[in-house]
């Protein structure tokens, strides 16, 4: 299924994705997101995640971070990881993780005091 941000979206304010209207109401399951960044210069920053229930998430193949808890509830950039982005094209995965009940998640990039990093988001099909 294809979420896709609108463009009169602000960068800096939240993108929930509910897997629960994706995918209905199922029980002790696992969905994957995939985005592509494209970074105009090599750098560090911060993967910010709101996950219900855990996550693990991945950069350029890398595993950079994970919270396999169930029975949490959402908060935006709940969890923060730092990453290594790359010049050019950047692969970002996430395993969003459901024991029961609320099923969503949400994710920013963003610098070490929490400001928006500019990324241009690629889309691929």
């Amino acid at each position: 299924q294809k979420c896709v941000r609108g463009s009169d979206v602000s960068i800096g304010s939240d993108f929930i994705v509910n897997l629960n209207t994706l995918y209905g109401n199922p029980v002790n399951v696992a969905a994957y997101a995939i985005t592509w960044v494209d970074c105009s210069a090599e750098m560090d920053a911060v993967l910010a995640i709101g996950s219900e229930d855990g996550f693990v998430a991945w950069v350029n193949g890398e595993r950079v971070g994970s919270l396999l808890k169930p029975g949490r509830s959402y908060a935006s950039q709940g969890d923060r990881v730092p990453i290594h982005l790359k010049q050019g094209e950047n692969e970002i995965r996430l395993k969003i993780t459901l024991t029961q009940y609320g099923w969503k998640f949400g994710a920013h990039i963003i610098d070490a005091d929490g400001n928006p990093v500019s990324v241009k988001n690629l889309l691929k099909e």
